[in-house]
């Protein structure tokens, strides 16, 4: 087991078209955290509290090659991911919940959006990727949402904290253009790199946009340097 994250059971409830779009609260929707654990490249999803019936509840290949090293829920980044219906016993649920994850690894990262129904069946449970950035020149120690940065662009924006010690901004678009059958490409819209240049064992973000970002750098001379990328130079604008 590579990542562990919590995954608090969902601030919002479902829609439901047979009440009028109206929010609907069933019997078996978690009203406690989960758990999320990232092994190899899978994300396997348990539920400890199952009283008698299997804890795991979803299993979902994310990388093909290489492991998951972190995994953060993005929920205001939920309403981004596109909606889905289930299709079960021949009726359709037109109600689920979706909640958006982070995950990163080695040089990736990406978007996912985890969909499920009230819980009663395997077939209402679905993990659907949304957005990947392209693979990143060094590896990546920690990704965090930015939901201001997002309100103001209107699309889904992050921060990725690389092992060179430096910081970058990606928007990672989660629908089509106005263009039929164009999709938004991922962006790279800003990179910071520290001024203190060192390779890193470890490194955390804390913010909820790029100017608010603060950075812990765990360095390999066994430093730990704090910095604020509103304090550096941007580098210019990197795109790939």
């Amino acid at each position: 087991v590579t990542a562990l994250c919590p995954l608090p059971h969902s601030s919002t409830l479902p829609q439901d078209s047979a009440t009028g779009g109206k929010s609907v609260l069933h019997d078996n929707d978690r009203q406690h955290d989960t758990i999320l654990a990232g092994i190899g490249g899978g994300v396997y999803w348990y539920d400890p509290y199952r009283n008698g019936q299997d804890a795991l509840l979803l299993v979902s290949a994310v990388f093909e090659a290489g492991r998951i090293h972190g995994i953060v829920p993005a929920p205001d980044f939920d309403k981004s991911c596109p909606a889905i219906h289930f299709n079960i016993s021949h009726e359709i649920q037109e109600y689920c919940h979706t909640r958006a994850l982070l995950i990163w690894g080695e040089r990736r990262v990406i978007l996912v959006a985890v969909q499920h129904d009230n819980m009663d069946t395997l077939k209402g449970r679905l993990m659907n990727r949304v957005a990947m950035l392209p693979l990143l020149i060094h590896w990546v120690h920690d990704v965090i949402p930015l939901p201001h940065d997002t309100l103001q662009l209107e699309h889904p924006t992050v921060a990725v904290g690389l092992a060179d010690n430096s910081v970058e901004q990606w928007i990672m678009p989660t629908r089509v253009s106005d263009k039929v059958g164009v999709t938004i490409e991922p962006q790279c819209i800003r990179r910071i790199e520290c001024a203190m240049r060192s390779v890193l064992y470890s490194l955390a973000l804390y913010g909820p946009s790029i100017e608010m970002l603060k950075v812990a750098s765990g360095t390999i001379f066994n430093q730990i340097q704090l910095w604020s990328p509103n304090d550096a130079p941007a580098f210019g604008v990197h795109i790939e």
